[in-house]
C-alpha cells in the first residue's frame, strides 16, 4: 500500500537528484526513503519505478 502523500511530491525529489544516482534504482529509492523516512523500502522502489517509467514516456 503507498503512503498518503502525492507522488508529484517524491517525482520533484528524484528529479532533483544527481543523474548517476538516479541511474540505479535501488541507489534512487534508498535516497527516497531517506528524505522520506516514512516509506518502506519496497514503496520507495515502486515509486522510483514509477518515474522512471514516466521519464521514458
Amino acid at each position: 500500500m503507498r503512503s498518503f502523500h502525492s507522488d508529484s511530491e517524491y517525482f520533484e525529489f528524484l528529479d532533483g537528484l544527481n543523474g548517476a544516482l538516479t541511474s540505479d534504482i535501488m541507489l534512487a529509492a534508498g535516497r527516497l526513503a531517506m528524505e522520506f523516512p516514512w516509506l518502506r523500502p519496497e514503496e520507495a522502489k515502486a515509486i522510483c519505478t514509477d518515474w522512471r517509467a514516466r521519464k521514458h514516456r
